[in-house]
This record gives structure tokens, C-alpha cells and sequence, in this order.
């Protein structure tokens, strides 16, 4: 069966040299997002468009990989497929769509590409007078179901879905940049956003606390790279900060101490970068949005780097605007249970209209040499390639539920009304974790799945220091869906 794949509007309008090599970065990002989850696929490239062939029984999961690689507008699974004329394709799609639109109100869209003896309109009237004939209403305003058209030189395609995608470039054609990720929301949304702009994202993280904190953020960033960033291997340099941390305590102005924490994270940042060969700095910084983030403080904070630019995508935005990409990308849940250290460093009122000058002379008070240390035994890890071991109990994750196990499905209400293990309970992710109302009975053994095993097994870890025997199905909903 064939998944029909239209390009973003931005891929479209480039020249021909352009766009053919963001369709062949495209092709090969798609072909690693499906060989990952181990979908056979073959891809035909049409230059406007893009086709998908797989097993029918893949086309669910392999449209919903789809609408997360970027450079792609839309998706619609193929439901019939036709290399006649203007009779056949009427008579194919009446056979097809009668029963279809029965009693409902229908609209049918067509789209041609080269030369036809017939055009749009003439097919859309002859399909859809055939259609009423079988019980439908023409609404072209508000129809229950859509028969779309698409007429290309080597056959006529039907469907009746469209999947939207993520649009943007494919990752791997704008270039190379270094997020400074804290595994909160602002940072995971801020990298999505430039990834979405064909940029290769590595990610640095400041560790101000312990190896728990360190795991929370390996999870967001773990679910960030395997959902969104194919085509790529990310890389996480984990930096221990804790020593710059007492460093800039025991000799920094206590109001300045925000301010000298940010100007070294960008030192080190801008020394990643450089080892690394990328070309910007990534921050979730938004204007106001905290007492560092003032304009004034962000120009004394940005005068530290002396060669790289950073880049701001949320530099305008409001926290209830990131909550909503947050939640689009999958990271909100995530997010929301890792606690905020970096207010600890200072318990008095920081300054909020810091010069570049007033920062300097504060930061020449500490010895940087702590900081080159910091980052020369940084550790450097593939996200990818990071197990559940890495950042969960060793024992949460099993293969096969055990017996009067109650199985709880935490993926999206859609997912699970699509398909779900037979006799499994719907929880959302985000109540398992935050709701404190939440009661299940203790004596009972709960298997959780999602969607890929890495927030089902965060939510059975949970439930397991609230004292109740949870595990993570490992490999995540198709490995116990398919077999159903």
C-alpha cells in the first residue's frame, strides 16, 4: 500500500539545484525514521511529490512517523490506484466511495499534474454525480467525507485523508548548531523549532545538581531526538558544573550570581561549539520571561562570546505559547517533573538591568580555570543510543505482561481510540505523573505502555516510589500491538 507525501510550501519554491538536494536530504531522512522502527519501504520520488509503499498493516504507524520528519506539508494513505482514463477513474471511484458517502454530505477535490484530456472540473462533476446517484449529498463547504484526486502522469491516486506534517526543511540542510538544554520546557521547544529549520541540533547540558537530575533531562532529550530528529545522531555533552558553581558563589556579588551562572554557561557553550564545528548557540530565553532574561541582562550575558551568534526562536513568546508546543512535541509530561535548580544558587534579589561592564568586572572575581576544567572532563554521550538503563531502574522494562497484570495504555486519547491492547485502561501520561488524585489499588501489578517505551517506563518509575509494582513494556505500543 502507498503513503502520498506532498513536500513543505518553503521546499516548492527553491531552485531546481536546491530543491533536489533537500529532496535527496529528505529521502534519506525518511528512510532512516522507517528502517529505525523496522517498517520495509520502498520510496518513489516524483519531484512534487513523494511515495511511500508498505505493508497495509504499517500504515498507521508509518504515517504518523511521517507528520514528524520535517519537510514534509501533508500525508494521505492511498486507498485505490487507477492508470485509466476519465471513464475508469469514475467508475473505480464510484465502486470504491458508494457505500462511503451513503446518507453523508461529500465534497471530491482533484489535483492534476501534466497532460490530461479532461480536466479537473469535468472529473470532479462526473465522480460526484455518480456519487449522488449512490445516496450522498454534495457539500463542498462542509463535508463528512472528502474524495480526493490525484492525477499524475503514471496513474490516478485515491484518498480520503490528509495527515498533516511539521512543513520546515529536512534536518541536515541549514546547517549545524548547540542547544544549551536544561531538560525544561523552554530548551526542548527551542530546539524543535530550529530543527524544524533543517538545522542539525547536538545539545550541551550544565549539571547544577545530581545524577537524578541528570537522568530526568536524558529522558527529555532521549524522547526529543528518537521522536523528532531523524536523519541525525545527536550528541549530549554533559558538563559538571557544580565546581563553577561554588567558584562564582564564594566570590561573586550575590545579585550578580545569575547573570556570571549564564555568562559561563555561553563560555563553555561557545568552546563546545567551536570543538564541535557548529556555527550558533541555541537558548530558550524569552524576553522577561525570569529576572536573567531581561534585555538588559540578556546583552550583558551575550557580551561573554566573542565569535558565535545565538539563536532565540522563543525570544518573543509566552509561557502558556510554549506549554502549547511543548505539549505538540511530546516533551510537556517530561518537562513538568524536573524541579528548577538554577534559582538556587542565589536566595537574594537579582539584578535586573546588569551592564556588560558591571558583568565583566563580577566575572574577572572568579578563576576560569575551573570552568576549562569543567569542560575538558565533560562527558559526551549518543542520545539515541541511550538504553532505559541509562535512565531508568534496570528492572521496569519486560517483554511479556504477567499474569492479572492490568495493563494501562498512557499514550493520546487518538492513539488509543485507533488501537489499544485488548482490556488495557486509559491514563494519560501527564496523569500518572501529576495527578495526585490519582488512585489505583495496591494490590493489583500494572504493565504501562506508549507509544515508544520511554515515558511509559518514567510513569512506572513513578508509580513505583508511590509503592505500587509497575513495569514498562519494553520497545513501547507496536511491539504488543502488532502481535494483536
Amino acid at each position: 500500500m502507498k503513503i502520498l507525501i506532498r513536500l513543505a510550501a518553503e521546499m516548492a519554491i527553491k531552485s531546481d539545484r536546491i530543491r533536489a538536494k533537500f529532496l535527496n536530504r529528505l529521502m534519506r531522512n525518511i528512510q532512516e525514521a522507517l528502517s529505525s522502527q523496522n517498517i520495509k519501504h520502498k520510496i518513489e520520488n516524483h519531484w512534487s511529490r513523494l511515495f511511500i509503499e508498505v505493508d497495509s498493516s504499517k500504515i498507521a504507524l508509518t504515517s504518523e512517523i511521517l507528520s514528524r520528519i520535517f519537510g514534509i506539508s501533508s500525508c494521505s494513505p492511498v486507498e485505490i490506484e487507477c492508470t485509466g482514463g476519465l471513464q475508469e477513474i469514475v467508475t473505480i471511484g464510484t465502486k470504491h466511495y458508494s457505500e462511503v458517502v451513503k446518507g453523508k454530505k461529500f465534497a471530491v477535490r482533484t489535483k492534476r499534474s501534466g497532460e490530461h484530456p479532461f480536466n479537473s472540473l469535468e472529473l470532479n462533476a462526473a465522480l460526484g454525480q455518480k456519487l449522488c446517484e449512490a445516496g450522498g449529498t454534495v457539500d463542498l463547504d462542509h463535508p463528512e467525507v472528502k474524495v480526493s484526486l490525484e492525477v499524475r502522469p503514471q496513474a490516478t491516486f485515491f484518498f480520503s485523508r490528509e495527515i498533516r506534517g511539521s512543513g520546515g526543511f529536512p534536518i541536515g540542510v541549514g546547517g549545524h548548531a548547540l542547544c544549551l538544554a536544561s531538560g525544561g520546557f523552554d530548551s526542548a521547544v527551542a530546539a524543535w523549532l530550529i530543527q524544524k529549520r533543517g538545522v542539525v541540533v547536538d545539545h550541551v547540558f550544565f549539571n547544577l545538581a545530581d545524577s537524578a537530575y541528570e537522568r530526568s533531562v536524558l529522558s527529555v532529550l532521549k524522547f526529543l531526538c528518537e521522536q523528532w530528529s531523524y536523519g541525525t545522531s545527536p550528541r549530549l555533552h554533559i558538563v559538571d558544573f557544580k565546581p563553577v558553581v561554588q567558584e562564582i558563589v564564594s566570590k561573586v556579588k550575590p545579585g550578580h550570581l545569575q547573570v556570571i551562572l549564564k555568562r559561563l554557561f555561553y563560555r563553555a557553550g561557545e568552546v563546545i561549539a567551536h570543538d564541535i564545528g557548529a556555527d550558533a548557540l541555541i537558548t530558550g530565553e524569552a524576553i522577561g520571561q525570569v529576572s536573567s532574561q531581561t534585555l538588559k541582562n540578556l546583552r550583558a550575558i551575550e557580551d561573554a562570546l566573542t565569535k558565535l551568534p545565538v539563536l532565540r526562536p522563543l525570544i518573543g513568546a509566552d509561557k502558556d505559547e510554549i506549554f502549547v508546543m511543548a505539549r505538540k512535541i511530546g516533551t510537556f509530561e517530561l518537562s513538568a517533573v524536573i524541579r528548577e535548580v538554577c534559582s538556587l544558587t542565589s536566595t537574594y534579589h537579582p539584578v535586573t538591568e546588569c551592564s556588560p561592564e558591571s558583568a565583566r568586572k563580577e566575572e574577572r572575581k572568579c578563576d576560569l580555570t575551573i570552568l576549562d576544567n569543567a569542560i575538558n572532563q565533560r562527558k559526551i554521550v549518543m542520545i539515541k543510543d541511550l538504553s532505559l538503563h541509562d535512565l531508568v531502574s534496570d528492572d521496569l522494562s519486560i517483554v511479556n505482561i504477567p499474569d492479572k497484570a492490568e495493563v494501562i495504555d498512557c499514550r493520546s486519547s487518538e492513539e488509543f481510540k485507533r488501537k489499544h491492547y485488548p482490556g488495557s485502561r486509559h491514563i494519560l501520561f501527564r496523569d500518572l505523573l501529576l495527578d495526585s488524585k490519582l488512585v489505583l489499588p495496591r494490590e493489583k501489578t500494572y504493565v504501562l505502555y506508549c507509544q515508544v517505551g520511554l515515558k511509559s517506563a518514567v510513569a512506572a518509575q513513578k508509580l513505583r516510589q508511590n509503592g505500587y509494582a509497575a513495569f514498562s513494556i519494553r520497545g513501547g505500543a507496536p511491539s504488543i500491538l502488532d502481535a494483536n
